[in-house]
């Protein structure tokens, strides 16, 4: 390397470790008070006190310089459960919930997710594109720099390989890293029986795994939903295709979703705010990751997920926003970050590390994203803040300075750049 591509010093550097922990009162973040990083090639290629890093880096024309003038700088976050896909809102539903209505009492009346199934089915792919392109501007507004989407809104074989194929052309045109995930298993469609949906849903995680285009597959097992039985069923033909295994858990009623979790070796349960304790412990036990959702807990007036109950079970944890258009309309991982210090009571580390390296871990890039680490890509969140307590001291507030993925600057003094502004669908 003669000359880096990016050097940004003077930063007050704060990260989790290199690799997923579990949560307690170890967790903390390393400190580096006025840093600095190189980037070169979409990589971290040094760090270190911004003294000691810039006699040993020679810039170059092109370099680009940042000055974080004392501003905290964080990995970029990772968002690793949305549902960001979707075709339109879910407002109603909202003040109906606001009466006294319950989720699933709006679902079997065919609101919830047969709403947004019947949305998804009549707008067309660029409509869809653009949609899930605006909630990914605003996502990387905040901060992230690397996410998952999942399908589920389609509801057939046909609907929902089209949705992958939404979320592949978006991450095309982005360059975002984003993680595709099938959720043809969120709901029952009304126009099959169950167990020719359950084939179908087979269907679709071969398909998906043989063109490449999801890496996991995600089951809604809930009361009213899917079973445990449903559950092991299909996710188990998930993994024999070559998908990742992925629940959505214990949410609403205990379920036995964490159990199942625990004894198919799940990358992730998530939700878990009605899981038992003998789940949370089988899931620790075995290695499997819980993914808090405070957005959703917020929005639907629910008990959260305390976080005394993860400590207790030795989990390892990663936080998500849920984003989608009912229960959690979300796309700031930062106002995340918040909600979980102030409704489940994490400490702000152990929020920064489900948000970063935890979060990582979860869709498998622990490896190359999550922390500040040489030979990760070189993608950071530097906040406006010298203060990182500011993240949940002022909730909602504009915290993000700048933005830089695998090297790219997205965001720079709270403004997307020129290369956001461009991104199109194509």
């Amino acid at each position: 390397m003669k000359h880096p591509d990016l050097l940004l010093f003077h930063g007050q550097l704060l990260s989790p470790p290199a690799a997923a922990v579990a949560l307690g009162p170890d967790v903390s973040l390393s400190s580096i008070p006025d840093g600095a990083i190189v980037g070169h090639r979409g990589k971290i290629v040094d760090l270190g006190p911004t003294a000691e890093v810039l006699e040993r880096t020679t810039p170059g024309p092109n370099t680009r310089m940042i000055d974080a003038q004392g501003r905290v700088v964080l990995p970029g976050w990772v968002d690793p459960h949305t549902h960001m896909l979707y075709a339109d809102d879910r407002l109603d539903e909202m003040e109906l919930r606001h009466q006294g209505k319950g989720y699933l009492e709006i679902l079997a009346a065919g609101g919830g997710i047969l709403k947004s199934m019947r949305d998804f089915r009549a707008a067309a792919d660029g409509v869809l594109a653009e949609s899930l392109l605006e909630r990914l501007k605003e996502a990387v507004q905040s901060g992230t720099v690397a996410l998952e989407v999942k399908s589920g809104y389609g509801l057939s074989l046909e609907e929902e390989m089209r949705a992958l194929r939404v979320i592949d052309r978006i991450a095309k045109a982005t360059g975002v890293p984003i993680t595709p995930t099938l959720m043809a298993a969120h709901a029952l469609p009304p126009e099959v029986d169950r167990q020719a949906y359950l084939k179908e849903c087979d269907l679709a995680a071969t398909q998906a795994a043989k063109a490449g285009l999801a890496k996991a597959a995600d089951v809604f097992v809930e009361e009213g939903v899917f079973t445990p039985e449903e559950g092991r069923r299909l996710l188990t033909h998930a993994r024999q295709a070559g998908l990742t295994m992925r629940l959505h858990a214990d949410e609403l009623a205990p379920s036995g979703g964490a159990e199942l979790a625990a004894e198919l070796g799940a990358a992730s349960a998530d939700h878990l705010t009605a899981a038992t304790a003998a789940g949370l412990l089988q899931m620790a036990e075995a290695a499997v990751s819980a993914v808090v959702l405070p957005g959703t807990s917020f929005f639907l007036h629910r008990q959260p997920l305390d976080a005394e109950r993860v400590r207790r079970a030795g989990l390892i944890a990663a936080l998500a926003t849920d984003c989608n258009p009912g229960s959690s309309p979300f796309r700031s991982m930062a106002m995340m970050v918040a909600l979980a210090f102030h409704q489940n009571r994490f400490t702000v580390a152990e929020a920064i590390t489900m948000a970063t390296i935890n979060a990582a871990h979860v869709l498998g890039e622990a490896a190359t994203l999550g922390s500040l680490t040489v030979g990760k890509r070189c993608s950071l969140l530097v906040l406006s803040s010298h203060d990182v307590r500011d993240l949940v001291y002022r909730p909602g507030a504009q915290m993000t300075w700048a933005v830089v993925e695998s090297g790219r600057v997205l965001i720079w003094q709270g403004r997307p750049t020129e290369e956001v502004e461009a991104w199109t669908i194509s």
